[in-house]
């Protein structure tokens, strides 16, 4: 076996050391290489909008939601207002300023990044069947646009909504939250106000039941207010009385029946104001003994549930008691002949 010759071997060693380095060195960079022309690709396909409409040109909405608990939701526009299906063939006034705020959040959707390209990561990101599949149409019922609200997150300083679009498998992280995804049922999306009002604008109130008319109103000489141009309301009292009625919400719509099918009211209330014009509120009875009520701050034709039913009375009820007046308009309420009320006794 010849001798070693040192020097030598570790000259050889040391190209192979440097044929090793720049081995790895060149993959290092290929790698490196790769991730930015990833980055860059992914980058090029974040377009600049997902959706962007003038909200002028949607005349027709879908919603459609994955959950067997929500409705789906069909709204479309008649002249100057939103209407909302309620059942197959009944089409019901929808609640204007919630239609016009969800759609000014649905006309535009822009990106900020895309969150995954991955079909299996589609259910962490609520994308998939139990999405909510928003579709807006023009006055033509021309598609203007179709995608997948999914779930949402907060983080500092912003609100995340992830959206899909059919077709495609991204997942795109909207810097917005989109409060349709929370507005599953069709009630949300309809007024139930039926008094709303300020009573120290108010100068009068009718109340016509129990084949009474009852007039509560303020003399603007006397400065007081008058039941029946009869009795004197004390000041007080007014003021524990009257914000009962400035607020008045129902509970459930009734969209089987109609006012005309259920006879004449058994309680009319309306209420004069010197800015908001006259609102009036209407009650009837159901065959099941439901009240159901009508207001003028809702079309002719919606009826909704008061309960309790003797919510109303019992207002009524404590402003009589408290004059120690005979209540004209006793629980549960009828309909006769219109006349006077008349007072219990005469309180001195």
């Amino acid at each position: 076996m010849p001798p070693i010759n040192i020097p030598t071997l570790i000259l050889v060693l040391r190209a192979q050391w440097r044929t090793l380095l720049i081995i790895l060195g060149v993959a290092v960079l290929l790698v490196g290489i790769g991730i930015i022309l990833k980055l860059r690709k992914q980058t090029r396909q974040l377009p600049e909008f997902l959706v962007q409409i003038d909200t002028s040109q949607i005349a027709y909405v879908e919603l459609l939601p994955g959950s067997p608990d929500a409705d789906t939701i069909y709204l479309r526009r008649a002249s100057n207002q939103w209407l909302i299906r309620v059942l197959d063939t009944i089409w019901k006034p929808a609640l204007a300023s919630y239609v016009r705020s969800n759609l000014a959040s649905l006309a535009e959707l822009k990106p900020l990044y895309i969150a995954s390209t991955d079909e299996k990561q589609w259910s962490q990101f609520g994308v998939d069947t139990q999405g909510l599949r928003v579709r807006l149409y023009d006055h033509n019922h021309q598609l203007l646009a179709d995608f997948i609200v999914g779930t949402y997150h907060f983080q500092p300083g912003a609100t995340i909504t992830y959206i899909r679009l059919p077709e495609d498998p991204t997942v795109y992280a909207v810097g917005k939250f989109l409060e349709v995804g929370l507005s599953p049922k069709i009630s949300q999306w309809r007024e139930s106000i039926l008094i709303r009002n300020q009573w120290q604008k108010w100068h009068s109130i009718e109340l016509i039941c129990s084949g009474t008319h009852t007039l509560i109103q303020y003399d603007s000489t006397a400065r007081t207010w008058q039941l029946n141009n009869q009795l004197t309301i004390d000041s007080a009292l007014i003021a524990r009385f009257l914000p009962k009625f400035t607020f008045l919400r129902g509970n459930n719509f009734v969209d089987t029946l109609t006012p005309n099918q259920l006879g004449n009211p058994i309680l009319t209330l309306r209420i004069h104001g010197t800015q908001q014009g006259t609102t009036e509120l209407q009650l009837y009875t159901a065959s099941n003994n439901q009240i159901l009520a009508t207001s003028s701050l809702q079309a002719q034709d919606v009826l909704l549930t008061i309960e309790p039913p003797d919510r109303i009375h019992d207002i009524i009820q404590e402003l009589f008691d408290s004059l120690r007046y005979a209540n004209p308009c006793p629980f549960p309420f009828s309909t006769t002949d219109t006349t006077i009320a008349q007072p219990e006794n005469n309180p001195t």
